[in-house]
Formats: structure tokens, sequence, C-alpha cells
């Protein structure tokens, strides 16, 4: 559920202010959620989105950089097409809600963690490394 932010209360009752900023109280399935912690690792999109990483991580690293750009907007492309659509979301923890971060931080993220900079102790430990 996504709510525009004058819906969207802080625990003191009081509205945010967030501009036009939409808020999403709970993360969908194809969500990949940003940020440390088992509960974003835990959370059924990350995993999927681990995958598509260690799947393309080869690629990555012996690509050129034009084609090290595609493939990180078909991979931001691929979560945000899904049905329902995934999105790449960070907590505001002042208010508990998530909201999406936009392709020019979730294309950012990608690529730092296909260039191993970003996680890579993180997945390694998983076995994706």
């Amino acid at each position: 559920m996504v709510l525009k932010s004058n819906e969207a209360r802080d625990l003191s009752g009081t509205h945010t202010s967030q501009g036009n900023m939409g808020f999403i109280l709970e993360p969908g399935p194809h969500d990949v959620l940003c940020g440390r912690g088992g509960g974003s690792q835990n959370h059924i999109g990350n995993k999927e989105y681990r995958s598509v990483i260690a799947a393309n991580k080869l690629k990555y690293i012996s690509s050129e950089r034009r084609e090290k750009t595609l493939l990180v907007e078909s991979i931001v492309k691929a979560v945000r097409m899904q049905d329902p659509p995934g999105r790449f979301l960070e907590k505001h923890f002042d208010t508990g809600c998530w909201s999406d971060i936009g392709d020019k931080r979730a294309f950012a993220k990608v690529s730092l963690v296909l260039s191993g900079i970003l996680c890579t102790r993180a997945l390694s430990t998983r076995g994706y490394h």
C-alpha cells in the first residue's frame, strides 16, 4: 500500500513533510530493500535480487563500460517490470514507512554490488561471490 505524504503520519500523529513523495507501508514481494541487517537480507525480493547479481557478476566484471551500463540498466528495469512491480526501497525510521530511491540511486547501487565494492562480504558469506 502506498500513501501520499498528506496521508502518512509519524508517531506523534502529525503529517510528514516529504513533499509529494509516496510512502509505502509494507514492501511487496519483488521489492529490493536497501540497507543492512537481517530484515532486508531475508526479504524475498532481496533474495531474488542477489541471485540475479550472482548470475551477472562475472559478465559485468569482464564487460566494457558501455556493456556494463546496459547490464545495470537491464537489472534495474527487470526489478521494476515484475508483476507486481519491484522497487528499490529505503526505510524512513522516523515514520516507519518506505520510499523508492529512484532509478539513479538504484543504478548506482546495482553498479557497486556488481563491481564488488558494495556488499562483497554479504554476497560471499552466502556463496554468491
